[in-house]
Formats: C-alpha cells, sequence, structure tokens
C-alpha cells in the first residue's frame, strides 16, 4: 500500500526540520481498525495495537540516500513488535508514525494484508521507510 503523509504531519515534518527541536517524540506504533489512511488521518484516527508486550517505538532512522533527480530516502532501522502473553488477539492493519509530545500524526501506512497477533511469539516486523522529492 501507499505511505500517506497527513496535511498535519507535512506541517510537523517542516517545523521539524526547520527548528530541529522534538525529533526525539518520534514514535512508530501499530494500528488494530480496518482505517486506510488518507491526508486528513488525526492520532485519533488509529487504534492502537493492545496485545501483551506492545509498546510504540522510537525510530532509529540512518543517512538519507539522494537519487538525482528522484527525491530522498531514509529507511528506519528494522523494529520487531512481538506478543509475551496469552493476547487478545488482535488484527493489525498497518503503522502509524507520529510526534508523541505534539500529538501529531506524521504519516501512516496500511498493510498490503492485515497481520494477525493471536498467540506467545506472534510478531510483526517492520521497516519504515520515508522519501522526499521535489515538484520541479
Amino acid at each position: 500500500m501507499s505511505l500517506i503523509v497527513s496535511d498535519e504531519g507535512l506541517k510537523r515534518i517542516l517545523d521539524l526540520l526547520t527548528t530541529g527541536t522534538g525529533l526525539g517524540n518520534i514514535r512508530i506504533g501499530l494500528y488494530q481498525n480496518n482505517y486506510t489512511p488518507v491526508h486528513t488521518s488525526v492520532l485519533l484516527s488509529f487504534t492502537p495495537a493492545t496485545f501483551v508486550g506492545y509498546g510504540v517505538v522510537t525510530p532509529a532512522y540512518g543517512a538519507a540516500t539522494v537519487a538525482a533527480h528522484v527525491g530522498t530516502t531514509v529507511d528506519a532501522a528494522a523494529r520487531t513488535f512481538t506478543c509475551s502473553g496469552t493476547a487478545t488477539p488482535n488484527t493489525i492493519y498497518g503503522y502509524y508514525v507520529y510526534d508523541s509530545v505534539a500529538g501529531v500524526t506524521l504519516f501512516a501506512e496500511e498493510f498490503a494484508s492485515p497481520q494477525s497477533i493471536a498467540n506467545i511469539g506472534d510478531q510483526i516486523s517492520l521497516t519504515s521507510q520515508f522519501s522526499l522529492t521535489s515538484q520541479y
């Protein structure tokens, strides 16, 4: 599926780029409502996962790579979310990246197919990638 940058996320990303403050507040969460992210998505659009052992994580982004006249891409190190106890089954539809202090969704992506977390040891491994391109 496509990664969608929310309108409020565009503004927050530009704020982060221009001020450099708040980068440590970025978190990645999994969501369990059957929802397709759109540009007007906000943090309340996503129902966080609730399986035992779940917790949001801080992404660790590496250096950006540049493809001439195409854009710039940055990848986060892989993060794994693992069920560590008897679970209330969760169907995970995707992930969202947000600013935990500002309460702003930066971007989100729906998985190609929902992922089930129902048993101890079930896990989802996620590598978040973000790209920027120029209009010109």
